[in-house]
């Protein structure tokens, strides 16, 4: 689909950003990598190799190589290191950082011994792993030798078997394909094999929080990996029988005093989707345009990547909100249909707008000037937020794209705003954070803070 940029109209006190993509981020701020460039060599750009020391079977040779109709990154040595943890070989982003999210990535092996996903990756003494082998290796101290698929934590050296199955095998040598998927979620953790959950954990102890992700090997012959990719984590779907009040997990909030109130959020039918439905008109005739809005609770992100899904069957105000920490502090996205002006003193059109709410006190950072969604029908929409920088699309084609240079509030929960709306409807919500680091200087670096927490802790 060819992209659309709008014009946008940015305050003073806001630059906008121009930069290179990060090779590692598609155009709307999503992680993924397929492994393409077929180049000769074993210096990954972005990746960190490990070699397990005095490791049999070293060094490591990670390379390019086409397998089946694909070209993916191999791991051609059969290096292997001693003890039952399987620490052979591994790559992991570089300086790069996840806590919530789905992250995939395609297999296969024409051997059968360990093969790996790491994800919160801080150091060779820090992260998490889920690996499985067809090779029947000890899985723990203690116990008999096995096929098996487990998850493990490796925090300050010491390791954690978070859960373990011997029921059956993974087919992980049989030279097709396989996805191997782990879904983060604070402390909680899902695995997927083929599609299939086989594991949900919920790590009890001192959990790491945030990190890096990486593909892993242990005396595998050959072992290729493709199509590794980062993805939000499903907040809510809102398929639920709860139809005739505010949705579990979720608040509602209305401004005193409105018209055609009160508001009215609940589960509902747009169709046949089920989705998170306003179906009150409620209004307050102002300039801030506050009506009412419904907030996701206990839950508070900084850097994310924010996915919902829209239907209006109104040409009014509807508005994401992210960054929430109270009624009086916010950050919104709103677009509207109707001729109305996007501040004061501007001519009235239909507009996408960019303000946040500090203290009670509205200030528009961006706008644009033209309708970015079209009545009865759904529309995807996402939020990224990524240091200083934010940036909004609908429907791929992206609509703000603006520095603050004066970020508040820095974090907070997410949630969806009505205003005049006689029915809207959300859906699908995802978020992924924290987005990897920024690449533009502006932006603090946090790498070697994870670090330092994830060492410095108990």
């Amino acid at each position: 689909m060819r992209r659309k940029f709008l014009p946008v109209f940015i305050w003073s006190s806001l630059t906008i950003l121009c930069l290179s993509p990060c090779s590692s981020l598609d155009a709307q701020g999503v992680y993924s990598e397929n492994f393409n460039e077929m180049l000769p060599t074993v210096v990954l750009e972005g990746w960190e190799r490990y070699d397990e020391p005095l490791a049999e079977g070293s060094p490591s040779l990670w390379v390019y190589k086409r397998f089946l109709d694909r070209v993916a990154i191999a791991q051609i040595s059969n290096i292997y290191g001693p003890g039952v943890h399987h620490r052979g070989t591994w790559i992991t982003r570089k300086d790069e950082v996840w806590r919530d999210g789905s992250i995939r990535v395609l297999m296969t092996c024409t051997d059968n011994d360990v093969v790996g996903l790491l994800f919160r990756y801080v150091d060779p003494q820090n992260f998490y792993v889920f690996d499985m082998t067809e090779q029947k290796r000890r899985p723990w101290d203690g116990m008999q030798d096995s096929r098996w698929a487990r998850v493990q934590k490796c925090r300050n050296g010491e390791y954690t078997l978070l859960t373990l199955d011997e029921s059956r095998t993974y087919h992980n040598n049989d030279g097709i394909w396989h996805e191997m998927r782990v879904d983060m979620q604070g402390d909680h953790f899902q695995f997927f094999f083929d599609g299939t959950q086989i594991f949900d954990v919920v790590d009890p102890s001192q959990p790491i929080m945030e990190g890096s992700i990486g593909l892993a090997s242990w005396a595998q012959s050959s072992v290729l990996f493709d199509d590794l990719r980062v993805d939000g984590i499903l907040i809510d779907d809102f398929n639920r029988d709860v139809k005739s009040t505010t949705p579990p997990g979720w608040t509602a909030y209305e401004e005193p005093g409105l018209r055609e109130g009160p508001a009215h959020w609940q589960v509902g039918k747009i169709g046949d989707e089920q989705a998170l439905v306003q179906y009150a008109n409620a209004h307050k005739p102002n300039d801030d345009r506050r009506g009412t809005w419904i907030v996701l609770d206990d839950r508070s992100w900084r850097r994310m990547t924010l996915d919902w899904d829209m239907y209006n069957t109104d040409d009014d105000v509807a508005g994401v909100l992210f960054h929430y920490q109270d009624a009086e502090n916010f950050y919104i996205m709103e677009m509207t249909l109707q001729p109305r002006a996007p501040d004061r003193n501007l001519e009235k059109t239909p507009w996408a707008r960019l303000r946040k709410c500090v203290s009670g006190e509205y200030r528009v950072i961006a706008w644009v000037g033209e309708a970015v969604y079209q009545k009865n029908r759904w529309h995807h929409g996402r939020i990224t937020v990524d240091g200083l920088q934010i940036r909004v699309w609908m429907d791929d084609n992206l609509v703000l794209e603006v520095i603050d240079e004066m970020p508040a509030p820095q974090e907070g929960s997410i949630g969806f705003s009505s205003y005049a709306q006689q029915v809207v409807a959300f859906d699908d919500v995802r978020v992924i954070g924290p987005l990897p680091v920024p690449v533009y200087e502006s932006s603090p670096a946090i790498w070697g803070d994870v670090k330092r927490r994830v060492q410095n802790s108990p």
